[in-house]
């Protein structure tokens, strides 16, 4: 080979590697931009627009940055099943604050517990029969309104206990 030979194929490789870098340049601008619109978004608070804006600038260019930026969204939007599943994707790629989103994870999770168990309250309200946990036996108790009626003050109190049954006589 000659060296005028060696001389255009060098030149072919760095035309090649300067349109990767320009390549990947405008990757990384153009998903800089989507994740300054999606944070513009979820500032102003319009969750959905900003996570689209988050999961666009995932797609081009992932980052973990952003993986935890889209569960913050998700749980400040109220979506708790969102927010827990992008929290354990972030976490599967052992970020440096595991420990400190662990805990985060962890109180979602009973956030979503307890609201699953107030809107079964809140059905069971509206069915007729007031449903409660006691605090201090752990027992779901069950009043229909003829027996709500005189004890709405223990309710509120935490007073009531638990009625013994009738022996048959």
């Amino acid at each position: 080979m000659t060296w005028q030979a060696r001389v255009v194929g060098s030149l072919w490789l760095v035309a090649f590697v300067a349109i990767c870098a320009s390549a990947r340049a405008d990757a990384r601008t153009e998903a800089r931009s989507h994740f300054k619109k999606g944070m513009e978004a979820i500032a102003s608070g319009r969750y959905d627009d900003g996570i689209a804006e988050l999961k666009r600038a995932h797609e081009i260019l992932p980052h973990p940055t952003v993986v935890y930026n889209i569960a913050r969204a998700y749980a400040e939007a109220g979506d708790l099943a969102g927010a827990v599943a992008t929290y354990k994707e972030y976490l599967e790629g052992n970020p440096p604050d595991k420990d400190e989103v662990r805990p985060i994870v962890t109180a979602l999770e009973a956030r979503m517990k307890r609201q699953v168990c107030h809107q079964g309250a809140q059905a069971s309200m509206n069915s007729g029969a007031f449903r409660f946990w006691a605090p201090a036996s752990a027992r779901l108790v069950v009043l229909d309104k003829r027996q709500r009626r005189g004890r709405r003050g223990a309710l509120a109190g935490g007073l009531l206990r638990r009625r013994r049954p009738a022996r048959d006589r």
